[in-house]
């Protein structure tokens, strides 16, 4: 009898993992795009650059200018942006960052409820950057590319859905 439960539900699980992957799953790094303040000279960062500004590892860019990051506080791009950029679901990236701040090795980052928010922040203070999601982006944002694009990590999506 017990085998039969086993069975059903990894049939279940398989099912669901198949239908995920099927419909397209969450945002791919296309849906959210990473943009700073007009006074930032990088054109361009890379994957590591992006998730080490947003780990708090890289606290100043190339020209000396202090970096000041800023992120959403959840929703579709926040969980987006993470996965794609910075490899982390949400609870661990909040994990993460509440180790830093307990520790006093750092100040919980800045973040909001809106893209608005985010893009007032980021058009009025140097060396700002962030992400929106892509239909929320404006003529007059300096848009970062990630120069090594990356698909979501799946599977730890689908763990912190199911768990």
């Amino acid at each position: 009898m017990e085998n039969g439960k086993e069975r059903t539900v990894i049939g279940v699980f398989v099912i669901l993992v198949l239908l995920f992957i099927i419909s397209g799953g969450l945002a791919y790094a296309e849906d959210v795009v990473i943009v700073c303040n007009k006074s930032v000279t990088a054109s361009s960062l890379s994957q590591d650059d992006v998730r080490d500004i947003f780990l708090g590892r890289k606290t100043v860019w190339d020209d000396g200018q202090k970096i000041k990051f800023v992120t959403m506080k959840d929703g579709h791009a926040h969980e987006a942006f993470l996965d794609t950029f910075v490899r982390k679901t949400a609870m661990q990236f909040d994990l993460y960052w509440d180790k830093l701040v307990f520790t006093g090795r750092a100040r919980t980052p800045k973040a909001f409820s809106t893209s608005d928010g985010i893009i007032d922040f980021i058009e009025r203070t140097e060396g700002a950057i962030g992400y929106i999601p892509a239909a929320a982006l404006e003529e007059d944002l300096k848009v970062i590319r990630s120069a090594e694009e990356r698909k979501p990590n799946w599977l730890a999506t689908l763990f912190s859905m199911a768990f």
